[in-house]
């Protein structure tokens, strides 16, 4: 599945709203180092009960909107 993402780093809480296609995920990592992202595809696996190695992050990676595969 491709997912379009819209990322909120350094938020006060962790969460994700999935709507169709698209979805918006807050996450408590700051966007350095690349922690953010990895934060958010972990939310993505979690929230979709999938191994974390079956989500990908194929557009956005210093963006605050990403495109994710999930497998």
């Amino acid at each position: 599945m491709k997912l379009e993402v819209k990322v909120h780093p350094g938020s006060a809480e962790e969460r994700v709203a999935v709507e169709g296609g698209r979805a918006e995920i807050w996450v408590k990592a700051r966007a350095e180092n690349n922690k953010a992202n990895i934060s958010a595809a972990k939310l993505l696996a979690k929230h979709f009960k999938k191994p974390a190695s079956s989500v990908r992050l194929v557009s956005g990676r210093t963006s605050r909107r990403k495109i994710f595969i999930v497998d």
